[in-house]
């Protein structure tokens, strides 16, 4: 998560922040090819997996948002459809949003026929716009737990 680069020019010490919080948020899985039953079950299982193995973490170091970009998807069937919408149902139960990039309006309008995706928001043209989706996110809880420290003591305002 946090390896990818923030889009926007920012402090040194807003990166590490940025970067800190997203390792633990964000999981990008690049897919490639066509996406049949058993390769979408192969997906599916890895990605429970992950979750699982949080299970310990605390809460706010949990994951929060699987990225699946499909540029170099050439398609799936309606098995792997149906496998990726029962992962995408369980993780929003854990809170965890799932978000696509490299769609195109016709893919999109697709996976929302297919009940992949609800809303078109969930899906954006490129990788960089839904790590910066994501960072946007960041930058907001980041926010709202510096403004909780405030409240203790002004001491810990930051600058930058």
């Amino acid at each position: 998560g946090g390896e990818l680069p923030p889009c926007e020019r920012c402090g040194e010490v807003l990166e590490k922040s940025l970067s800190h919080i997203a390792n633990s948020w964000l999981l990008v899985i690049r897919l490639k090819g066509f996406i049949f039953f058993a390769s979408a079950q192969s997906l599916t299982s890895y990605v429970r997996e992950q979750i699982a193995a949080e299970q310990d973490v605390p809460e706010y170091r949990r994951l929060k948002f699987v990225i699946f970009d499909c540029q170099m998807l050439d398609a799936m069937d309606a098995s792997a459809s149906k496998a990726l919408k029962k992962l995408i149902v369980e993780a929003a139960e854990l809170n965890i949003r799932v978000l696509w990039s490299h769609v195109t309006p016709e893919m999109g309008e697709e996976m929302k026929s297919r009940t992949i995706v609800e809303s078109l928001s969930d899906c954006f043209v490129d990788l960089e716009r839904a790590v910066q989706h994501v960072h946007g996110i960041v930058l907001k809880y980041r926010e709202a737990l510096q403004k909780r420290w405030l409240a203790v003591h002004p001491a810990f305002q930051l600058h930058g």
